[in-house]
């Protein structure tokens, strides 16, 4: 496997990444190289650390290719995702949303896509993008 990956809990892996639970995805994938795992496992990785189901795991996983070539591919009939380096340069490396911003998005108290809110619909509010980065997204809140 690739040589120049950080390893975990170095320095460099805190400065590069953002986010416990990024690092300790990271620390995952990093451990599993030689075996890769299927997203059911790194559901269940995340779920067995954490003591309940985590609901954006999806998600993180796909924030951690902002800094590593993280691919699925298909092995002896699953699908798997293995580490294999740093991401190329010039890729599409993404910070956190500032507080600041998170803060300003979620004072509306209200979707900016349907409208919903916490008092009257129940929701729970996110900050998140209306459309996807990929399309040229923007932030935006939603429930």
């Amino acid at each position: 496997m690739n040589g120049s990956l950080p390893e975990p809990g170095s320095a460099e892996i805190r400065a590069l990444v953002t986010g416990d639970d990024l690092r300790q995805l990271y620390a995952f994938l990093y451990e599993r190289r030689d075996d890769p795992p299927t997203m059911v496992e790194i559901r269940d990785h995340v779920a067995a650390r954490a003591g309940e189901s985590y609901s954006q795991t999806d998600r993180r996983v796909r924030e951690l290719r902002a800094w590593f070539a993280l691919p699925v591919v298909r092995r002896g009939g699953a699908y798997v995702y293995e580490l294999r380096g740093l991401a190329e340069a010039g890729g599409e490396a993404r910070s956190g949303i500032p507080p600041k911003v998170r803060g300003e998005a979620l004072s509306a108290q209200r979707c900016a896509q349907c409208g919903k809110t916490p008092a009257e619909d129940h929701v729970k509010l996110e900050v998140d993008h209306k459309i996807p980065h990929s399309w040229g997204g923007r932030r935006s809140i939603r429930p």
